[in-house]
């Protein structure tokens, strides 16, 4: 650690529940949508088509 500071411990924490939060949406997002065979949850593409 950087001295005595937990900064980067608890930074990297919050960037893994972020990350957590979106893997959740966006598994239920692709279940939820295969199910309903339409776009009930948006899924933003990562880079836009042409």
């Amino acid at each position: 650690m950087i001295g005595d500071s937990n900064v980067l411990l608890i930074i990297g924490g919050y960037a893994g529940l972020v990350s957590a939060v979106i893997a959740a949406y966006l598994s239920a997002a692709i279940v939820i949508n295969s199910s309903l065979r339409r776009a009930a949850l948006p899924i933003f593409p990562a880079m836009p088509t042409r």
